[in-house]
């Protein structure tokens, strides 16, 4: 019996949860049977609490806290408990002398590591005794359960006994009924439907050093384990050229998955056609009872994420397969699983499926998450050319081995000779060719090659089944030792989807087949599409006059139907380097057609034909767009009504303009990431005009690369903030600051500055930053802290020191000043307000920052004698941190306050933060430094200490009643037996005791009375420049304040100010 029966017996994981809290205070009521035991509410503001020991808010209480962490033990989990460990150890409403966590999971080596380094940080960080934290796992509840006769009861024995045979039967009959799988059926079945994708080879020839690690794998990864935003769905797109190893990563991907202990199906979706739902399910796992849908939905029940990886989704496209049913009933899942909370889907893609075919485009929604997968890095690849005795080769050679798959070719040759001569995938493929097939006249491998090659495309599939063992058994085991062809269940396919493309393209042109013809013959169906990308494409490398010639024909003639000629357009736009004759193509036979050069340029993914647009002139030509004899004729018809407007779009001036621009701005945004230079230098030579305007915001809105600084010109020039701050054109600023901050942290600074001080300029009765404002400093802070510490900073030192308060708010006696924008008046339960946004960015920097001494002490040096208080606050907090390390800075820092009457303030949270410091910092000191320290705390006073009032005869007498209570929240706050071996310490304390009783020493003190004159709780500034909307917002949050922490004094004040300051 163990826990996973424990939940079983509860029904789920939230019944175990609720049978959890109930079964451990039910423990914890026996152990402590003479102490008041009590569970917590489920409820909003129970301090973190399930389980406490004690009476809550008389005496220090022993605190429970019951996590059900039965399965993982990750981030979520640790961040859990330190949430609710900081809820406890940071209350005001009790005081804990032990924190107990209780989980049914028995942490691992690792997972005990960090326990026991997190708790003892805490332990140090919060001045605790060594049993304050103490960890109670499975395998100890389970002890103290038996110790205490509760273990049948919590774990349901006598029950189980009962009911068992009842289950094994009921359980017979269910499966038997509902043909259904328990969920560990379902991880085993899931185990053996990762096999294609599990075995995919992820090396360089055969050398098995030669695996490398992508960058993609890890981002892929780093997605799924992040959170979603908002408006994300969860589906990652992988795409990228042909033969740059998307399957690779994705298989690198499914085993890092695995071996996280993440749950993950992998599809190789060329390995499995099917028209529907049931079928392909029948053959990803064999059997005819399991289902996707059912898979999903028992991991929900069990609280886990499943991963689904769904390779070579472009193998389905119309590129290679005319049957859509296939590409259906895959995106028709992925549709479905769409809406499952619990489902992180990635599917790979070439990128020219991914642009036209009109079933795999719709994942270029930025709905979608994705990443393009680029080439290897030319050092890695020298790595690997090493492994094979190659130091020395070319720079031509290492650019076209950046390809993965071009560098697996490589190596996969017998005889590495005259490897300068290699320029093209063509040529790699060539020399294969040669080695392992050309030479082999012994067996008819060309002839079993192009058999396989036309099966394929028969099928219109990829794979196919190896009818052919009989009659070329030899050919086949020889192909597959050299690993050009790969077996699974009968199935055949070449190594790489690129030599399917390669061998049936040779044993087309060398048969001379005529591809016009060959279309013709077949009806120019869309089943002929694939067949004239892979011929084309060989045919460039193979003879370029021919080459030319056909692409010529099949674009000019009108024999041939348009998606013809779309088909050969897309895949010229796609050339990465066009050659001059395809540059005359384009500018003989394309660009004087605009409905062709529509589909053209929309094609262009190249830098070298978007040089070639440029050149031609036709960004200028298009956005100087003018009106011709044929329009202008067009217009007199439509003046003269003799034909209605709208009755041709191609002589509608407005529109063809506009499709224009729209297609230059389609021109620019796809080649962005290449182009951006040459773009740029064109844009800025572009005629002025409110169009411009546009399409520079919409374009500088899809840049997502700034590190070209001319970039930033175009940015200062056309994208300006709104000062109203109620247009969405202010989101696009921010989306791009962010960006533009990773290059050019500065710039983005000075952008923000004038903005942020202008928040602060704001006489609102609270500052407060938009989301688009908070998320852009708190996203910044995160990629360079260093940076916006100091920059900040700079921001608080203006804000403090042109903010004073008036005199009446500064301590009695002291140099020390608060201001109007940074107050400590009323604490914030959250840091949304502006100022606890920034106050809070430096005090994380600088508590973080406290292990570095030679930061900490210059920080120190610098601050200790000022006599800002909101400064003083964050001087503290670092002090407070390691107390230990700055045991001088720590002692000197508390006499410069001394001096300063620096303790005699109102007890707000610079007297709680030095009250902190005092405590976790008494216990390193001298005997000498404590008895110093002890005076000082003796001194300590309050305002309102004593108070005077006129008796029932009008004679003026002090009250008492409040005399000496932040002197003794000082002295109780100090550790018990540091205080009681100081006799004077202990007297007064003793003293103190008997009037106040046991007090919160972590809550501030708001006594409600006050001696002397009580200014208002705002700065008069504010209040001559208040609206009256902010009078109100005042008062509500004045009368919502408990007397405690605002005197009412303070609120008559306010009051008496708003008919000072306010007129009717």
């Amino acid at each position: 019996m163990d826990w996973q029966d424990y939940k079983v017996r509860n029904t789920n994981v939230e019944g175990a949860r609720a049978a959890f809290e109930k079964d451990c205070a039910t423990l914890f009521n026996i152990i402590h049977k003479d102490r008041n035991v009590k569970t917590v509410k489920v409820s909003v503001g129970d301090g973190g609490i399930d389980v406490f020991v004690g009476n809550i808010g008389v005496e220090p209480i022993i605190v429970i806290q019951c996590k059900f962490f039965l399965e993982a033990f990750g981030a979520s989990q640790k961040q859990q408990i330190k949430d609710s460990f900081n809820t406890v150890i940071n209350s005001v409403e009790f005081e804990t002398e032990e924190w107990i966590l209780c989980i049914p999971k028995t942490l691992d080596l690792k997972q005990n590591k960090w326990w026991c380094e997190w708790a003892d940080a805490m332990k140090s960080k919060h001045s605790l005794k060594d049993d304050f934290i103490i960890l109670n796992d499975g395998n100890n509840l389970i002890d103290l359960f038996k110790t205490h006769n509760l273990f049948n009861q919590v774990f349901k024995i006598e029950d189980s006994l009962k009911i068992a045979d009842i289950d094994k039967k009921v359980d017979v009959i269910y499966k038997t009924i509902t043909n259904d799988i328990s969920f560990d059926e379902t991880q085993i079945e899931i185990n053996k439907a990762n096999f294609y994708l599990e075995n995919v080879p992820n090396l360089f020839g055969e050398n098995t050093e030669t695996h490398i690690e992508r960058s993609e794998t890890n981002f892929i990864y780093e997605w799924i384990n992040n959170d979603l935003n908002n408006d994300q769905k969860n589906i990652f797109i992988l795409e990228g050229e042909k033969g740059y190893g998307k399957t690779v990563v994705l298989k690198d991907l499914l085993l890092k998955l695995k071996q996280n202990n993440t749950n993950v199906l992998g599809i190789k979706a060329d390995k499995y056609y099917a028209s529907d739902r049931i079928e392909l399910e029948k053959k990803i796992f064999q059997k005819e009872n399991i289902s996707i849908e059912k898979i999903v939905q028992l991991y929900k029940n069990e609280n886990k994420t499943l991963v689904i990886v769904i390779d070579q989704l472009d193998a389905l496209s119309q590129t290679l397969s005319t049957n859509r049913e296939f590409i259906q009933t895959y995106n028709r899942l992925i549709s479905d699983l769409s809406f499952q909370s619990n489902v992180r889907i990635i599917i790979s893609t070439r990128s020219y499926d991914l642009n036209y075919d009109a079933e795999l485009s719709i994942y270029k929604s930025n709905k979608y998450s994705k990443i393009k997968i680029t080439g290897i890095s030319k050092e890695k690849v020298q790595e690997v050319l090493l492994k094979y005795g190659i130091n020395n080769c070319s720079e031509k050679l290492l650019e076209l081995l950046t390809v993965p798959n071009h560098l697996d070719i490589f190596c996969r040759l017998p005889n590495k000779i005259n490897i300068d001569t290699f320029s093209t995938l063509k040529d790699l493929y060539d020399a294969l060719w040669k080695q392992l097939i050309y030479n082999k006249t012994a067996l008819q491998l060309k002839s079993i090659l192009n058999k396989i090659a036309a099966g394929m495309y028969q099928n219109q599939q990829i794979t196919i089944s190896n009818v052919f063992e009989n009659e070329y058994s030899k050919e086949i085991n020889y192909l597959k030792s050299n690993h050009l062809l790969i077996e699974n269940n009968n199935e055949l396919q070449f190594f790489h989807q690129t030599f399917y493309d390669y061998t049936f393209s040779r044993q087309f042109v060398e048969n001379k087949k005529s591809l016009s013809n060959y279309i013709n013959e077949n009806k120019q169906s869309l089943y002929v599409r694939s067949i004239i990308k892979m011929v084309t494409e060989y045919y460039r490398e193979y003879d370029h006059i021919e080459y030319c010639k056909t692409i010529t024909q099949l674009i000019t003639s009108s024999k041939f139907r348009f998606h013809i000629k779309t088909l050969v357009i897309t895949s010229l736009g796609d050339v990465k380097n066009p050659t001059n004759k395809e540059k005359d193509i384009v500018s003989k036979f394309i660009l004087i057609d605009f409905d062709l050069t529509k589909v053209f340029i929309n094609s262009i993914f190249s830098l070298g034909w978007l040089e070639f647009i440029i050149n031609q002139n036709i960004p200028l030509q298009y956005f100087d767009y003018q009106k011709d004899w044929k329009i202008n004729f067009y217009e007199k018809l439509i003046s003269n009504k003799i034909i209605k407007p709208g009755f041709s779009l191609k002589y509608d001036y407005l529109k063809q303009k506009e499709m224009r621009l729209s297609l230059l701005f389609r021109l620019f945004t796809n080649n962005r990431k290449d182009g951006l230079n040459v773009i740029i230098r064109v844009i800025e030579k572009l005629p002025e005009s409110d169009e411009k305007v546009n399409f520079m915001n919409r374009f500088l809105i899809n840049v997502d690369n700034w590190d070209v600084e001319k970039l930033l010109v175009q940015f200062e020039k056309y994208f300006h903030f709104n000062l109203e701050d109620k247009s969405r054109d202010n989101f696009w600023y921010y989306q791009i600051l962010e960006k533009i901050f990773i290059h050019y942290p500065n710039f983005v600074l000075d952008k923000l500055s004038p903005i942020i001080l202008k928040c602060f300029e704001e006489h609102s009765f609270t500052i407060s930053f938009t989301y688009e404002q908070s998320t852009i400093i708190e996203k910044i802070n995160n990629i360079n802290p260093d940076l916006c510490f100091v920059y900040f900073h700079s921001i608080f030192d203006e804000l403090v020191d042109n903010n004073k308060y008036e005199k009446e708010f500064d301590i009695v006696g002291s140099p020390l000043y608060k201001n109007s924008k940074f107050s400590d008046l009323f604490e914030s339960d959250t840091n949304e307000n502006a100022d606890d946004i920034i106050e809070e960015l430096l005090s994380k920097y600088i508590k973080l920052k406290s292990k570095d001494k030679v930061f900490f002490k210059s920080y120190y040096e610098k601050h200790k004698n000022s006599n800002s208080i909101s400064h003083l606050k964050i001087l503290i907090l670092g002090l407070t941190e390691i107390p230990l390390l700055y045991k001088q800075e720590v002692f000197e820092f508390i006499k410069i306050i001394h001096s300063k009457n620096g303790f005699n303030g109102y007890d707000d949270k610079f007297q709680l933060y030095l009250r902190d410091l005092i405590t976790k910092s008494f216990v390193i000191f001298s005997e000498n430094q404590k008895l110093e320290l002890a005076n000082i705390i003796l001194s300590v006073k309050h305002p309102a200490d004593i108070y005077y009032y006129n008796d029932s005869n009008s004679i003026r007498k002090p009250a008492l009643g409040f005399y000496g209570k932040k002197k003794y929240l000082f002295i109780d706050s100090l550790p018990n037996k540091e205080m009681e071996s100081i006799p004077i310490l202990k007297k007064t304390h003793q003293e103190l005791y008997r009037k106040f009783g046991k007090l919160n020493v972590k809550q501030l003190d708001r006594s409600n009375i006050s001696s002397g004159f009580v200014g208002p709780p705002l700065a008069i500034n504010a209040y001559k420049k208040m609206t009256l909307n902010d009078w109100k917002k005042s008062f509500l949050i004045f009368m919502d304040i408990p007397l405690q922490r605002s005197p009412r004094f303070r609120y008559k004040v306010h009051h008496d100010s708003a008919a000072k300051y306010t007129t009717h």
